[in-house]
């Protein structure tokens, strides 16, 4: 074996130990995710350079980078460059995180596929003990992750929840029937703790799905498990009857969208830039909580920091999962594996994405980053579905 060949194995090596502790440390620290994501790059180019390996397509490139265009040029319009400059060199090597795992994630290998779902698991579970702990201690008035707020942290356990339910049948998962029932109950306590109501209700509709589509004891364990939070926690009871009220429910969101559609018509093409909602929003006054900083929907926070051009492309890219995934999914010749591992990751986005609709992940560079793992995941399993790669059998 020539020096070429070794330095490649190596440099393969090392990607692959840095995407595990991308999915290791993505809940839980900012800072190592920054230090990895920088680092991966750094490999990715030096490995493209020197070896020349084609560059691996996939049927998503192209809305992605679509959307990442459109979120440049806001910054280039935007009305106050002040506050969205940093954007720029805050998030730009978040933006290449999908091309590297398109190229160097190691779909064909069934083994390091497997490990990769299981860390993201596995994370979320640990995040909802640490979230659930600091609650319970009294040292926080939410269950909420490591390196961000409640909402992050609903998000992530409500996509690792999602995943677990779809393959909690799948012995190459799982090979104890136990595990996945332990695993389900402790990351719903997690996002129970979170009293994030848009995650609560993620939460129900996923064993309700689960439950008529693939095991039909989650349908009694789910309505056993919420009846008791709801009516035996004192913290959970006041927080669901409050759901009639809508203003309580909408924790101010009705002043935030208020006051969005007064400046919906200003801007309508590239939007007012990125992080420039304290420059625009109108309705200060009337808020309780001054710290807001957001548009509290992933919908309108592209429209109104990138416009028609971000909104389109964003509407592009997620319809564009959404129809690969689909479309790859119904495959009779997709390998078992394959199918439910993609099965479980359609399932997680879709959480993802539905939880956009009262928060907001996709311009945050942060909560984006595992979307933009699983949509990578989603693309490569298009290409095997497609017989453009070939998996190796898991060992």
């Amino acid at each position: 074996m020539n020096n070429t060949s070794q330095d490649t194995k190596r440099l393969d090596r090392y990607l692959w130990l840095g995407i595990v502790l991308f999915t290791l440390s993505l809940i839980f620290s900012i800072a190592v995710v920054q230090t990895t994501v920088v680092l991966l790059t750094v490999l990715w180019i030096v490995k493209l350079a020197r070896d020349r390996q084609p560059f691996r397509r996939t049927s998503l490139d192209l809305p992605y980078l679509a959307f990442i265009t459109a979120r440049l040029l806001s910054i280039l319009f935007s009305s106050n460059h002040a506050a969205s400059v940093p954007a720029l060199y805050t998030e730009i090597y978040f933006y290449v995180v999908f091309f590297i795992l398109t190229n160097e994630l190691p779909i064909q290998d069934k083994g390091k596929m497997r490990l990769m779902v299981l860390l993201i698991i596995s994370s979320g579970v640990v995040a909802s003990l640490i979230g659930s702990s600091k609650f319970l201690f009294g040292l926080d008035q939410r269950a909420s992750s490591t390196t961000s707020g409640y909402y992050t942290l609903g998000m992530y356990l409500t996509a690792a929840l999602g995943i677990c339910l779809f393959l909690g049948k799948n012995v190459e998962f799982f090979s104890r029937r136990w595990v996945p029932w332990v695993v389900c109950w402790l990351l719903g306590c997690g996002i129970a703790l979170t009293f994030n109501r848009i995650h609560w209700v993620i939460m129900f509709s996923l064993f309700l799905f689960m439950g008529v589509t693939r095991k039909r004891s989650l349908l009694f364990a789910c309505i056993v498990v919420m009846l008791g939070f709801v009516f035996f926690s004192p913290w959970g009871s006041s927080r669901f009857f409050n759901l009639p009220n809508l203003s309580a429910f909408m924790s101010e969101r009705d002043t935030i969208w208020k006051g969005a559609a007064m400046i919906i018509g200003e801007h309508p093409i590239f939007g007012f830039g990125p992080r420039t909602f304290h420059e625009i929003f109108p309705l200060f006054a009337e808020m309780h909580d001054k710290a807001v900083g957001s548009w509290h929907n992933d919908f309108l926070q592209v429209y109104i920091e990138s416009g028609l051009v971000g909104l389109g492309t964003y509407v592009w890219l997620v319809a564009t999962v959404v129809f690969v995934g689909i479309r790859t999914y119904r495959r009779a010749s997709l390998d078992p594996f394959y199918k439910d591992m993609l099965g479980a990751v359609l399932v997680a986005v879709s959480t993802i994405i539905l939880g956009g609709l009262a928060g907001v992940f996709v311009t945050d560079p942060l909560a984006s980053l595992l979307f933009r793992q699983l949509i990578a995941v989603i693309g490569l399993i298009a290409l095997i579905g497609d017989g453009r790669l070939r998996a190796t059998p898991l060992q």
